[in-house]
């Protein structure tokens, strides 16, 4: 296991496996969440992969590694609290009750719920940031 911080990075719209991907063949240690949901087309339904926090992907790195994984393709930026100057890391604890959510909702084959997904936010200290002066659950930054 790396050592490290856990770091918060956005990805492109609907890029996160593929990001995922290419930090895997560089050998950085990630962790994308991800839960199934099943999707109907005419003539099928199928159990698709879908990640509980869309365009973000968690990192494990040394803070100087911050800018090689932030040139990794796919990976648009890394969270920032441009208000309190910082980069914000994720503890191994936080990382550990998002496995254990992750977990729970694949166990349980549930969707995530919208109170359950607040809640999570909530006890990991996170809140959204409007961009762009539009609110989109897709589009959103994880701020401290």
């Amino acid at each position: 296991m790396e050592s490290g911080n856990w770091y918060i990075f956005h990805t492109a719209s609907r890029a996160e496996k593929k990001v995922a991907e290419r930090l895997k063949m560089l050998g950085y240690e990630f962790y994308l969440p991800l839960y199934i949901e099943k999707h109907q087309w005419q003539d099928r339904i199928k159990d698709i992969e879908i990640p509980l926090f869309k365009g973000h992907i968690f990192v494990k790195c040394q803070p100087i590694q911050t800018r090689f994984v932030s040139l990794v393709q796919g990976v648009v930026e890394l969270i920032k609290d441009y208000e309190k100057n910082i980069v914000p890391t994720v503890s191994e604890e936080e990382i550990e009750q998002i496995k254990a959510y992750a977990q729970f909702i694949h166990t349980n084959q549930n969707r995530p719920e919208r109170k359950d997904a607040d809640m999570l936010q909530s006890t990991l200290k996170i809140r959204k940031q409007t961009i762009g002066g539009y609110q989109n659950s897709g589009i959103r930054r994880i701020i401290y």
